[in-house]
C-alpha cells in the first residue's frame, strides 16, 4: 500500500468538499450596513479573502477548505469586529455582526462556536473530525469503520460483499437509513472515489494521519453530490500550512494475545499472525523562504506487511475411494450410463455392483 499525494493551495476548489461563511452586518439599532469590508483569513495558511456586504448587509465568502478561520468586519464610522471559528467540510456557517459606533482602531474579538442546529441546510449529517479519526480504535486502520457510528447506519450483510478485490482493500458496506449500501457515494476532496465493481467499495483508503475529517450525509443530501439515494461520505485530505508539521507511525498486531482457534487442538501450534502498518507524513509551505506563502504541500506514505496462517477442516478422499471402491461409504453410487425414463416420467439408474466403480470406467486423466 503505497501512495504519494500532493495538495496545492490555492487551487480550483470543488464545491462539494468546501464550506461557506456568510452572514449579515448590522449596526446597534438593527439597521443593515452595506459595503462593509469583510476579510476571511485562514489562520493555518495566512491566506485572506476579501468580500463586501451588499445593499442588504449580507456577505458570502468564496468556497473555503475546512480549517480555522478569522472573520473581520470593518466599516467607516464603526468599531472593527472579528470572530474566530472552525469551518468543517461542506459546512455553511451564518454569522451575525453587530457593529458599534466608534473608531475603526477599536476592535472587538469574539470566539464563535459553531451552532448546534445548522439553519443553513436541511441535510442530516454526522462529522468525524481529526481527533476522532486518530483516537477511536480502528481495526486495520480503515477509516470507513467509523461510518458505522453514525445514526441510522447498519452493517451490510457480509455475504453480499462477494468481491475479493473489495475485501482485500477493506469493507465499506454500511446501509444508511434503510437504503441499499450500493447507493452510497464516496468523495475524496470532491472527486468521485467509488469503485464501480458492483458498487461494493471505494478506490483509495488514505492513511488516517492524512485525513482532515469526513462528513456522512445520511439524509436529504444536497443535489450537488449527485449519484444515488444512499449516504454520502465526503472526505477531505489535510493540507500544508505556513508551518512545517510531520510525523512517523508504526502499528503492530500479532497473535501473541489471540485466543486459540476452535479447530486447533491442544497439540497444534497456534497459527501465527503478524501485521505491520507503518509510514509517515509531512506538510508545510512549498517555499521555505517565502514571507507570505501562497503554495503549500502535504505528502503521506503508508506501507503494510501481513504474515498469516489459518486452520481449515476439510474432507479428503481415502485411498480406496480414489480407486473407485465406495463399498464402505454410506452414499450409494449409480452408473450414469444406465439412466432410463420410467412410464410416470421419472428417471432411474442402476447402482454399481458392490458400490464399486470398475477400473475401466475411470478416466485416467480425471
Amino acid at each position: 500500500m503505497r501512495r504519494l499525494i500532493l495538495a496545492l493551495v490555492p487551487a480550483l476548489l470543488a464545491q462539494v468538499d468546501t464550506g461557506i461563511i456568510g452572514g449579515t452586518v448590522r449596526d446597534a439599532a438593527g439597521a443593515v450596513i452595506p459595503r462593509a469590508k469583510v476579510e476571511v483569513r485562514n489562520t493555518g495558511t495566512g491566506i485572506t479573502w476579501e468580500v463586501a456586504s451588499n445593499g442588504d448587509g449580507i456577505f458570502v465568502s468564496p468556497p473555503l477548505r475546512s480549517g480555522e478561520y478569522v472573520v473581520q468586519v470593518t466599516a467607516a464610522g464603526f468599531e472593527q469586529s472579528a470572530r474566530s471559528l472552525t469551518l468543517t467540510v461542506s459546512q455553511r456557517v451564518s454569522l451575525e455582526f453587530e457593529l458599534k459606533l466608534g473608531s475603526v482602531a477599536t476592535s472587538v474579538d469574539v470566539q464563535a462556536a459553531a451552532a448546534v442546529l445548522q439553519t443553513e441546510s436541511a441535510t442530516l449529517s454526522n462529522l468525524r473530525g481529526e481527533r476522532q479519526i486518530k483516537d477511536l480504535p480502528l481495526n486495520g486502520r480503515n477509516f470507513a469503520n467509523l461510518i458505522g457510528l453514525a445514526p441510522g447506519a447498519m452493517p451490510a450483510l457480509t455475504q453480499t460483499l462477494g468481491s475479493p478485490i473489495t475485501m482485500k482493500r477493506g469493507v465499506t458496506g454500511f446501509a444508511l437509513n434503510g437504503q441499499r449500501f450500493q447507493d452510497n457515494n464516496f468523495l475524496l476532496d470532491g472527486i468521485n472515489n467509488n469503485e464501480n465493481h458492483n458498487g461494493l467499495g471505494i478506490l483509495i483508503f488514505p492513511p488516517i494521519e492524512a485525513i482532515e475529517e469526513f462528513r456522512i450525509e445520511s439524509s436529504v443530501a444536497n443535489a450537488q453530490f449527485g449519484r444515488g439515494g444512499g449516504g454520502t461520505v465526503n472526505l477531505t485530505f489535510k493540507s500544508g500550512t505556513r508551518d512545517y508539521h510531520g510525523g512517523l507511525f508504526h502499528f503492530l498486531r500479532n497473535s501473541a494475545f489471540d485466543a486459540r482457534n476452535f479447530f486447533d487442538g491442544a497439540a497444534v501450534r497456534k497459527p501465527p499472525f503478524k501485521l505491520n502498518q507503518f509510514g509517515g507524513f509531512v506538510g508545510g509551505r512549498l517555499n521555505p523562504r517565502a514571507k507570505d506563502p501562497k503554495t503549500f504541500f502535504f505528502a503521506d506514505y503508508q506501507g503494510g506487511r501481513i504474515r498469516q496462517a489459518q486452520s481449515y477442516v476439510s474432507n479428503v478422499p481415502i485411498a480406496v475411494f480414489r480407486t473407485g471402491d465406495f463399498s464402505t461409504a454410506a452414499q450409494r453410487v449409480f452408473d450414469p450410463l444406465t439412466q432410463r425414463r420410467l412410464a410416470d416420467g421419472r428417471f432411474e439408474r442402476d447402482q454399481f455392483p458392490g458400490n464399486r466403480i470398475p477400473a475401466a470406467r475411470i478416466d485416467r486423466t480425471g
